[in-house]
């Protein structure tokens, strides 16, 4: 018997480290394991076992089938969904479902789709882009709250379904080769006024036939509404993943919600996409992402911001974080499945869901055809499958000493601001660039804070009064664009003792904030000056900047992950770790490759040869 509280899974009621993955016939025609012509049921038991006795825990499906409306009431057929829940129950395996495809258009409606700055309806032949529908239709409104009921009331009889899925990558749309912007809807420009007139931004008068802006404003002229539009834009997304995740949820408290973000919060696209983890961590039991980036040479800090965002987002909020889909594509390297692996234990992540059990059926145009998988879509296994599942393998071994640890933290933050984002995007673009000042300082400031060791949380400014993670520091890219609610938040943090430090441009020069906020207090710092001023010291300290290392600790040990971030020495020889911020007497080391006890001298221990990386435990 499974279940799930607080982002933990547990097992006859013992918490255990969730390593899952997805089987997943889609609503899209075009990505299934079997076609309809083939033995589906049959196929998919034989999958679940094979699953279940290559060491996984979890699957994660979604609700394939029929949901309509008929005579006003809601009818289900999504029995190949059943079938795969009720083996899922005979073998023993924990289940979480994705509840909605698209779009929950239960009744028909042909207004339900959102439309972009020139009045045009998104175009749904985009296959990855998983929400359709106006956020404000009361139609789709109504469909989406009674079709999530019926599903959730039909799957919740499952004794190890643990999670339901609030839709699946969410996002405005963003389809190829285009700037578009969503949504224009007239029920979403409605709302829109509605909230411009509650936030006490115009009067009900002025707002009646008020338009929001179609375009970015040109240079020199004021950013203000278009600021007030992504803004509205985000919380709109947000507040309609969290609403409709409750919305399941009140059918089953038992059952966690969650969804799949993408990784757009670090990507210029966000002023369009919309996506915000931190509402997210606040909406929903669990903060799930998606992440594809490789966790080694140049992609690698990228790939560590993506993760420390969302369990930064879900710590902050007394919750954890999931990867719902981490990369297992068929022909993913050895390199690449490890080092992930290695980075989101060290990131505090409770949950690693890979993508996916078995390669998508080969079709003609097919979006992903036997693009993921640790089986090729006949079933055969892909190559290095055994040396692949010694992760898998690896990780129900380390499973006490990872779900009983938390991420150790060094006490230091970068801002996140939406309201920043959002600005950098109408004065760095016109209508056809994509790129984000913010953003670029936001993720540099982050790369050079983790290159020298430090283990680097992201916040927003709301949480800085209550300070749940014990922050010292907090650096602020581009303080000129913050809100003046953020400005204020970070000057209460500055009155209680708290270090604020401003950046504006790419020279990354670092000055401290004087509590008023007017005059800088001293002169620029660098990140190593920074550092060094306020005391902020690595955990461990490695002797390569090759070696990254990262800490979660739990009574009486902590677990080092261990990186090779190299893309020129596949293999660290000699690298010395520096116990500075934990104590040791003993330490094992483990790889899927082997364990081995290393000696503990003082606060010195000298690595045998790494390769891609690995589990130091240390007692």
């Amino acid at each position: 018997m499974y279940s799930m509280k607080n982002g933990i899974l547990y097992q006859d009621g013992k918490a255990v480290f969730c390593v899952g993955l997805s089987y997943y016939p889609s609503y899209h025609a075009k990505k299934v394991p079997v076609p309809e012509t083939g033995d589906r049921v049959g196929e998919m038991e034989k999958d679940i076992r094979a699953m279940k006795e290559a060491g996984f825990n979890l699957v994660r499906g979604a609700s394939i089938g029929d949901v309509r409306r008929v005579n006003g009431e809601i009818e289900v057929h999504t029995e190949f969904i059943e079938q795969m829940l009720d083996e899922c129950d005979k073998v023993d395996i924990a289940s979480m479902m994705r509840l909605q495809g698209y779009s929950m258009n239960l009744s028909g409606y042909d207004d339900f789709l959102m439309l972009d700055e020139k009045g045009n309806e998104m175009d749904t032949t985009v296959w990855y882009d998983f929400l359709q529908n106006s956020m404000y239709h009361e139609g789709i409104l109504r469909d989406n709250d009674e079709g999530t009921v019926a599903l959730a009331k039909l799957y919740s009889k499952h004794p190890n379904l643990v999670s339901f899925q609030t839709y699946n990558e969410p996002h405005y749309p963003h389809p190829p080769r285009s700037n578009s912007i969503y949504d224009y809807h007239p029920a979403t420009i409605a709302a829109y006024r509605k909230w411009l007139v509650a936030q006490g931004i115009m009067t009900a008068e002025a707002a009646a036939d008020y338009d929001p802006p179609r375009t970015r404003p040109a240079k020199g002229e004021d950013i203000t509404e278009w600021v007030n539009w992504r803004l509205f834009s985000i919380k709109t997304l947000s507040n309609f993943l969290n609403h409709t995740a409750d919305v399941a949820k009140k059918v089953d408290p038992e059952i966690e919600s969650l969804t799949c973000l993408t990784s757009a919060p670090t990507l210029a696209r966000n002023s369009r996409d919309g996506v915000n983890y931190f509402d997210n961590a606040k909406g929903m039991d669990t903060v799930g992402i998606t992440h594809y980036l490789s966790c080694y040479g140049a992609s690698y800090y990228h790939a560590c911001l993506v993760l420390d965002n969302a369990e930064s987002a879900a710590a902050l909020n007394g919750k954890h974080c999931w990867l719902i889909e981490y990369d297992a594509r068929t022909n993913i390297t050895l390199q690449k499945l490890y080092q992930e692996t290695y980075a989101a234990i060290g990131a505090g992540i409770k949950g690693i869901m890979y993508y996916q059990w078995r390669g998508d059926h080969i079709f003609p145009d097919s979006p992903e055809g036997n693009g993921f998988g640790f089986v090729n879509y006949d079933g055969t296994k892909t190559e290095n499958y055994e040396q692949k599942l010694d992760m898998v393998r690896l990780l129900n071994k380390l499973s006490d000493v990872i779900i009983n640890a938390e991420k150790k933290r060094c006490g230091v933050a970068i801002l996140s601001s939406d309201h920043a984002f959002v600005s950098a995007d109408a004065l760095d673009n016109d209508a056809d660039a994509v790129r984000n000042s913010y953003l670029e300082l936001y993720k540099s400031l982050y790369k050079h804070v983790r290159a020298e060791g430090i283990t680097v949380d992201l916040t927003e400014s709301d949480m800085l009064k209550s300070n749940p993670l014990g922050f010292k520091v907090v650096i602020v890219p581009k303080y000129s664009l913050l809100s003046e609610q953020e400005k204020a938040d970070l000057q209460a943090f500055a009155d209680n003792g708290g270090a604020v430090y401003t950046c504006e441009d790419s020279t990354l020069s670092l000055y401290k904030l004087g509590q008023t906020f007017v005059k800088y207090e001293d002169a620029a710092h660098n990140v190593i000056d920074m550092l060094e001023a306020e005391g902020i010291e690595p955990i461990i300290i490695s002797s390569s900047r090759s070696m990254m290392v990262q800490v979660i600790e739990g009574e009486g040990y902590a677990l080092a992950c261990l990186n090779n971030i190299s893309t020129v020495n596949k293999t660290l020889e000699g690298v010395k770790l520096t116990l500075n911020k934990v104590k040791a007497t003993s330490a094992t080391l483990y790889t899927p490759y082997s364990e081995e006890t290393v000696a503990v001298e003082g606060d010195t221990i000298c690595l045998p040869t790494i390769k891609e990386g690995a589990f130091l435990l240390l007692k």
